[in-house]
């Protein structure tokens, strides 16, 4: 019994040492269990747009993607579910508006999140700054007016690298986050941090170190789920600043994934869970992290990423910058004419800019896409460039019928739709059907005599004009504004002849600068019977007499040779190496363009044929025919290249010193 009773006290003291500090004051309470991290699950799907199939081919699969998750939202109250892309979710919308309804209640119940904000998920870097907020102007307004919702979150998940401005703009247009994959300096980078802009902006960035399907394609069944997720959890490790992690769930038109809900209720009821996953939209994310005090600030340019883009199929390129152009200007005379009580046709300007909208979309505008997009892409385009040129026309017939044109002459109304004073040379086409005009004389708003000739003509049989194309110089047109200038008959006497430019052979001028170049080729031939060794003096020896007889500043030559023949390939380097030998003994700067660059530089185009680079250096130097033989006409073309380069090269390091 004694035993009994000590064992019973001995019981009782331990209860006492262990129990709540109120049981024994001065005791020091045990610390609360660590709390869980929460590993945010996030279902989205990736809008391609165009690449590997059309615009139209895509919708026609990938529409129905929608229609999954709206279900899975349905059936249970977990599932979360994130879209992108006015492109995608407007020809939803147009060809289900009954699915309109539950969108709008997902939405408000915080469970479907529209993101991104813009038409597509545009390229960065290549399209002008005008264009990167009509996307976020056409994409906002489309989801404000067509679903109520003000998006907030920016999505460029997929896009080749981002320019330092981007933080200013996204922050100015009322975004908060900005969510990307590409970019980074160094894998060492925090996933979450603040991205300063150029101007000191900031906005929170949020880096897919693993990209944007880190989560996709999980198992179906429990084990193998909660070792996948477990996997996916840890790669973030290095990345990952606070307890808190996101994975996304998407692919490229990916479907969501049924299976994903059931296995995550599972997952957090497993007693030895090592995190709690959770399925969320970038919103619950987003506001997690805000509440870190730790985030840094970090200043950086999210480039360059897939270089080769920037000239893959230049042509689009070409033809974006046009278009941007072409409706930036019938904006301008749309807003004028608004001013001056004139309606602007806004659905218009919106359905003119869209296609090009849509053709800022990373892959299209860099250029990676099948051939049959390709040809999608151009009749796209010259859809939009019919619009905008009606647009232009008829907005400048629309502001010019509230000009005062009263004057002696055929009035001409000159636009400048930049944004600064221009005196220009301008061009206008007249019909005369007056009896006897021999000649017109061109005068301003103050009836002073302008400049002018007549670069083409067509005349009655007495040698009157009938009609004519005249060529003025239009002075101070001030910004944004237009000049009046008259086109007064002359009667009587000679007719005035066609006026023609005059060719000088080997001379490229403008009113800043005149280059002249001595065409003779230079071209050093060797008779292909004579030992390499001898071929290779006799060209050492000839190219030190062109120097000493030119005394060139500077030397440019091809970089890269190829030849399908390994012989012919290192015939071509010996000579190579002989050139190269020569221009460093006299002393020459050397500068090296590959052909890309080169037929960029002569013929505005990376693939020009060696007809069209021949054909574009004989109008550049106003020659009777391309040098001979083919070889000149190459080296003239890396010439002409280096010319371009070195003076932008120049003023881009002016641009530096200065400032």
């Amino acid at each position: 019994m004694k035993l009994r009773a000590a064992l019973t006290v001995a019981a009782a003291a331990w209860l006492l040492v262990v129990g709540p500090s109120s049981v024994c004051p001065g005791a020091e309470p045990s610390p609360p269990p660590a709390e869980k991290s929460t590993f945010w699950f996030i279902p989205h799907t990736h809008w391609e747009g165009a690449v590997f199939i059309t615009r139209e081919d895509y919708l026609q699969t990938g529409l129905q993607n929608i229609l999954r998750a709206l279900k899975l939202l349905q059936a249970d109250p977990s599932y979360r579910f994130t879209l992108d892309q006015a492109c995608y979710v407007k020809p939803f919308l147009e060809r289900y508006p009954e699915a309109e309804a539950a969108m709008r209640k997902f939405i408000a119940e915080g469970r479907l999140a529209i993101v991104g904000g813009m038409d597509v998920m545009p390229d960065c870097n290549m399209p002008s700054g005008e264009s990167f907020v009509r996307q976020i102007l056409y994409g906002k307004g489309f989801f404000r007016e067509k679903l109520g919702v003000d998006v907030t979150t920016g999505w460029q998940l997929d896009t080749f690298g981002h320019h330092p401005q981007v933080p200013q703009i996204m922050a100015s247009a009322g975004f908060t986050s900005f969510w990307f994959f590409r970019g980074v300096p160094s894998m060492e980078t925090p996933s979450e941090f603040l991205w300063k802009g150029i101007d000191g902006s900031q906005i929170a960035a949020f880096w897919l170190p693993h990209g944007y399907s880190i989560n996709y394609g999980s198992p179906a069944r429990l084990p193998e789920f909660v070792e996948f997720i477990k996997g996916r959890f840890h790669m973030l490790d290095p990345q990952s600043r606070g307890s808190d992690r996101v994975g996304l769930a998407g692919a490229d038109v990916s479907e969501p994934e049924e299976h994903v809900p059931g296995l995550v209720e599972q997952f957090n009821r497993q007693p030895n869970a090592p995190f709690h996953l959770r399925l969320g939209v970038p919103k619950d994310f987003e506001d997690v992290v805000s509440r870190r005090p730790d985030r840094p600030v970090l200043a950086l340019d999210l480039n360059p990423i897939f270089q080769g883009a920037y000239s893959s199929r230049i042509e689009l390129k070409q033809q974006q910058r046009e278009l941007e152009r072409l409706l930036t200007t019938a904006e301008k005379l749309a807003a004028l004419g608004h001013w001056l009580g004139l309606p602007p046709d806004v659905a218009g300007l919106w359905r003119a800019w869209e296609p090009v909208l849509f053709n800022q979309t990373h892959d299209l505008a860099s250029g990676v896409m099948t051939d049959r997009v390709y040809d999608d892409t151009q009749a796209s385009y010259s859809f939009s460039k019919r619009l905008a040129d009606e647009l232009v026309e008829s907005g400048l017939e629309r502001v010019a019928a509230k000009i005062d044109t009263q004057g002696d002459g055929i009035p001409v109304v000159v636009w400048n739709t930049l944004g600064w004073s221009r005196t220009e040379a301008a061009e206008v086409d007249v019909g005369i059907a007056d009896a006897d005009v021999r000649d017109l004389v061109v005068v301003d708003h103050a009836g002073q005599p302008a400049q002018h000739q007549i670069v083409a003509a067509e005349r009655y049989a007495d040698g009157g004009l009938l009609r004519a194309k005249v060529a003025f110089i239009a002075r101070d047109v001030p910004a944004l504004g237009h000049a009046v200038y008259h086109l007064r008959p002359r009667r009587g006497g000679a007719a005035t002849a066609v006026a023609s430019p005059a060719k000088e052979p080997g001379v490229i001028e403008n009113e800043h600068y005149r280059v002249t170049l001595n065409v003779a080729s230079g071209a050093i031939t060797t008779a292909s019977t004579f030992p390499l060794p001898m071929r290779l003096a006799a060209l050492h020896e000839e190219l030190g007499r062109l120097i000493a007889r030119y005394r060139p500043e500077a030397a440019a030559i091809e970089e890269l040779f190829f030849a399908r023949n390994a012989r012919t390939a290192l015939a071509v380097g010996h000579g190579r190496g002989v050139v190269l030998l020569a221009l460093a003994q006299a002393g020459l700067a050397v500068y090296e363009y590959t052909p890309l660059q080169v037929k960029q530089a002569v013929a505005g185009y990376g693939r020009a044929s060696k007809e069209q680079v021949q054909e574009m250096i004989r109008l550049l130097l106003s020659l009777d025919a391309a040098p001979q033989p083919d070889d000149a006409a190459d080296a003239v073309a890396v010439a002409l290249c280096h010319l371009q380069s070195a003076r932008f090269n120049a003023l881009i390091a002016g641009a530096r010193a200065a400032g």
